[in-house]
């Protein structure tokens, strides 16, 4: 298992990187499964889940197709291995790569809205035509004011505070169980 990782992590070295990361990041269209899906589906030694996930980060929030489950390499982990080391790396990578992808995403999101646009932070028509609902544009335009402003660091900042449960939310269904109605007497 360690050769395994060790192999994988000296293959990813040698070629260039954006190649390796094509190679990663392929996905068939009979399923639409990276890599890491398959290391998750075999149950891969927690060492070279990391040099898989280290390499193309991106793989632990991908789905497959819809006739497959629509399911990351965790929700597949979960299901068949609850208690394998590959899970538990799974799920401390998916939490770690998670917080940084969020505050990434909306710096990016700041930034494509309000550096070189004409979009003015919290103008209500601007949201309207950047087609965007209030609790995201309210956000974004706190990030975009202070880029606007030469205020990075502060911008940055404000992103530290980003709520670390943003959009783990499970894709087209309930989070829970259904509430009964109370019966009419």
């Amino acid at each position: 298992s360690a050769e395994l990782a060790k192999l994988v992590s000296n293959l990813c070295a040698e070629i260039d990187p954006p190649a390796t990361s094509a190679l990663l990041a392929s996905r068939p269209k009979s399923h639409g499964r990276t890599a890491l899906h398959w290391a998750a589906w075999g149950k891969a030694p927690a060492d070279l889940i990391q040099s898989l996930a280290m390499y193309h980060p991106e793989a632990l929030f991908a789905r497959d197709d819809a006739p497959h489950g629509r399911r990351t390499p965790l929700e597949i982990a979960e299901r068949y291995w609850p208690s394998s080391d590959a899970t538990a790396a799974l799920r401390s990578l998916t939490d770690a790569h998670g917080k940084r992808r969020v505050r990434i995403e909306a710096h990016l999101c700041a930034r494509r809205f309000f550096r070189g646009t004409d979009l003015v932070p919290m103008d209500k028509d601007g949201r309207k035509s950047a087609g965007v609902a209030p609790r995201p544009w309210f956000a974004v335009s706190v990030l975009g004011y202070f880029l606007q402003h030469e205020a990075t660091g502060l911008a940055l900042k404000v992103l530290s505070f980003l709520p670390v449960g943003v959009g783990k939310r499970k894709i087209g269904g309930r989070d829970g169980k259904r509430k009964r109605r109370a019966k009419a007497r």
